[in-house]
């Protein structure tokens, strides 16, 4: 609902009403800003891992890769598990010019860029350890993005907005 009360607009959220200049206002317009970043970098991120985990293996098994193959791939997933040990580095080091968060996350997108060029020169049928390998680097790339993602919602989340930045995640 919107509607004017004394010169101001007024907007409704659920049971939740805001002046535009209310300090209320400007904070909830603010959060949902920071939400809608934070969930689009999500979906993306999200996406393609959607698709590794789920559509990859049934199209090798279609095209015939063997089983044996397609249980190598489970391997990709290990830096997901494992990127707490390089976490304190991408808080650490970073090119002043792009940020903290930014340099790391554009850095995975470049080497995410050039791993799936790697993969379109790999045959798993072929070289099922070569296909493995460069999906692997490309799982590295994006568990140091999801990283670097989780430290800017840290920085820029207040802490009574963080439960809606994990929410949105």
């Amino acid at each position: 609902r919107s509607g004017k009360n004394r010169g101001q607009s007024v907007q409704s959220v659920g049971s939740l009403v805001l002046r535009a200049s209310s300090p209320e206002g400007e904070h909830a317009r603010e959060t949902f800003a920071k939400l809608a970043v934070i969930g689009s970098l999500y979906i993306a991120f999200g996406m393609a891992s959607g698709f590794f985990q789920t559509a990859l293996p049934a199209i090798f098994r279609q095209r015939g890769v063997s089983l044996e193959a397609i249980g190598l791939f489970t391997l990709t997933y290990l830096p997901f598990g494992l990127s707490f040990m390089w976490a304190p580095l991408v808080d650490r080091y970073y090119f002043r010019r792009l940020g903290r968060r930014r340099s790391w996350m554009l850095g995975g997108q470049l080497l995410s860029g050039v791993a799936l060029l790697m993969a379109a020169t790999t045959s798993p049928e072929t070289s099922p350890i070569a296909t493995v390998s460069v999906f692997g680097l490309l799982c590295l790339a994006a568990a140091t993005v999801d990283v670097a993602i989780d430290g800017k919602k840290k920085e820029n989340f207040r802490a009574h907005e963080r439960g809606w930045g994990n929410g949105v995640q």
